[in-house]
């Protein structure tokens, strides 16, 4: 397969994490948050009405984890073809994306861990809230690092190696910068503070896909061979 092949691929992906990513949050905002667990009844009635969202969102967080993956691999062959000397960059950046993908797929197990429970009203509010719960570490203080691992790895090799244009470089290590920020703010369960790791990290991270897998998909040059950018 060409650079120009696997640069496209790469760039495919990175926008189906985009679009998988933003069909999620609707789904967030439809549910709402859960009622206190002490409120047993309304907390049952909570999972009970949303399994069938829950199960949506955990079946697009796979198919996320899955696009993540390609993607990671892609940016690696891409940094590793632009300098040979930052292959060891690429490689962390596609480390981080594989723990980043296996830990989500963990959490994303555990939530729908929580919907399935809900079958056939046998729903254990206990069970519930301890899978609900061991999900928010996962998706937001450790995510947050690993996202903050690969964003600054694709910065540093963008800068190096010129295979993007420099400022998508500064914006992956503002990227980085904002979910080291949020990951003390992901130490806790309030909806607020749920919230702000959204908007403080995941946002930026996914505003900076977006932008590269749309810079990548415009190279269209059956000739050009990274790194293609020089300023």
């Amino acid at each position: 397969m060409s650079d120009l092949n696997v640069r496209r691929l790469t760039a495919a992906f990175g926008l189906a994490i985009v679009v998988l990513n933003w069909a999620m949050f609707p789904l967030y905002i439809v549910a709402g948050p859960p009622p206190q667990f002490q409120d047993t009844a309304r907390f049952i009635d909570y999972w009970t009405s949303n399994s069938g969202l829950v199960l949506t969102r955990v079946f697009l967080d796979i198919l996320e984890c899955a696009c993540l993956l390609v993607f990671a691999a892609g940016f690696r062959h891409l940094i590793r073809q632009a300098r040979s000397d930052y292959e060891w960059v690429g490689t962390l950046a596609f480390g981080a994306g594989l723990a980043l993908s296996t830990v989500t797929l963990v959490a994303a197990s555990l939530e729908g861990g929580a919907a399935l429970d809900t079958v056939e009203g046998l729903a254990d509010p206990t069970a519930i809230r301890a899978l609900n719960d061991g999900t928010y570490l996962i998706y937001q203080s450790i995510g947050c690092i690993l996202i903050a691992l690969f964003s600054a790895a694709a910065g540093y090799a963008t800068l190096g190696t010129g295979m993007l244009p420099k400022w998508t470089g500064w914006l992956a290590y503002a990227a980085a910068v904002l979910n080291l920020v949020a990951v003390p703010l992901g130490l806790s369960i309030a909806p607020a503070a749920v919230w702000a790791v959204a908007i403080i990290a995941d946002f930026p991270w996914q505003i900076w896909l977006l932008i590269v897998s749309i810079l990548m998909i415009r190279k269209r040059e059956a000739g050009a061979l990274l790194p293609v950018y020089e300023g």
